[in-house]
């Protein structure tokens, strides 16, 4: 909804003019003060001239799009405007003041995005991709720090190296049902190639069972990631795959094989090896010390079979026991493997 000046439209007969707005807005401009003048205020109808004229949430998006694709000069952009566009270019890049472009579902001549194309868009918090749309390059809303959530479209085939990386603020990811590439099962937030292979994650992606591979840079600068479960199934982590993800303090590896790291960067720069610890099977330490994971991380810890990792400050209210039965005196004061409160936990 416009808003406008209390002498907008001084003088001028409003209660004898009738408004006319976008259907989808008619609402907001009814309960609106400031509109209230008007004779009446209706939707605009199939065949009116400014029938299919896009309302933008955020003005500097308008902005963007009227200068560069207003081909009637009229100062808006139509849906007819808006699909006759093939490429944006970098009309977008390393713009900060944009904070949303779900109007970008009204550009369906596009097909594909470029590499970096919207790279940058720091306060960029929502997107909406044309159905049209069939491949996604490298890094093309990288460091989009506030964007929430994003959807890829059933018809994309294509998704280059992370084009999401350092979206740090990315908590939901989702796949439209009927791709035939990709998929994002169980709510898993994250991209998934083949049924196989983690193309893309966030913060709070949980990684399927039956996972082979993640890929090059899947999490790359996820600083919002704090731990994440690996499961036995995954055989191979690619390039950088959670470089740069400095907030990473916890790792479970499900498989008592190691998967291979290609490169053995995939967690460069991203401070585990001073503040992670490291879950791996109970037996299965020596293997992961023989394949170089100790000096990614600051400790490996074995599980038993069946517990589960947990971190809990000792508490004197708890009932601690050793692992052979013996009731200990108070809160233990070294980290290890406990029974509390009839529950084994790992005490850090």
């Amino acid at each position: 909804m416009t808003p406008y000046h209390q002498y907008t439209f001084q003088g001028t007969p409003t209660e004898n003019i009738t408004l006319h707005v976008p259907a989808a807005i008619l609402d907001s401009y009814k309960k609106a003060e400031e509109w209230s003048g008007f004779k009446a205020i209706v939707a605009l109808q199939s065949g009116d001239p400014y029938y299919d004229i896009i309302e933008f949430a955020c003005p500097y998006t308008k902005a963007i799009c009227v200068q560069n694709w207003d081909t009637n000069g009229d100062g808006e952009l139509s849906k007819e405007e808006a699909a006759a566009v093939t490429d944006i270019g970098l009309a977008f890049y390393q713009i900060t003041n944009i904070t949303s472009f779900n109007e970008f579902q009204y550009f369906t001549g596009i097909t594909s995005l470029g590499d970096g194309v919207m790279m940058g868009c720091s306060n960029l918090t929502s997107i909406t991709f044309p159905a049209s749309l069939t491949s996604i390059g490298r890094g093309a809303l990288a460091n989009c720090s506030s964007l929430k959530s994003i959807v890829i479209p059933k018809g994309v085939e294509e998704i280059m190296f992370n084009p999401f990386n350092g979206c740090i603020s990315l908590e939901k990811i989702t796949v439209e049902e009927g791709n035939e590439v990709f998929s994002s099962p169980n709510g898993c937030n994250a991209i998934i190639k083949n049924g196989w292979d983690v193309m893309s994650g966030c913060k709070n992606t949980v990684i399927p069972e039956g996972i082979e591979y993640i890929s090059d840079g899947a999490f790359q600068r996820i600083t919002g990631l704090t731990s994440i479960q690996i499961p036995a199934s995954v055989h191979y982590i690619g390039t950088y795959a959670f470089a740069f993800c400095t907030g990473l303090t916890k790792v479970t590896m499900k498989g008592a094989t190691p998967p291979t790291c290609q490169n053995n960067d995939a967690f460069t720069n991203a401070n585990t090896s001073t503040q992670a610890t490291l879950y791996v099977p109970s037996g299965s330490k020596a293997a992961y010390v023989s394949a170089g994971w100790n000096a990614w991380f600051k400790e490996i810890v074995e599980l038993a079979t069946g517990i589960t990792a947990i971190e809990l400050s000792p508490s004197a209210t708890d009932h601690y026991y050793t692992l052979d039965g013996r009731r200990m005196e108070g809160a233990p004061t070294k980290k290890g493997l406990y029974i509390v409160n009839g529950r084994k936990v790992v005490v850090k």
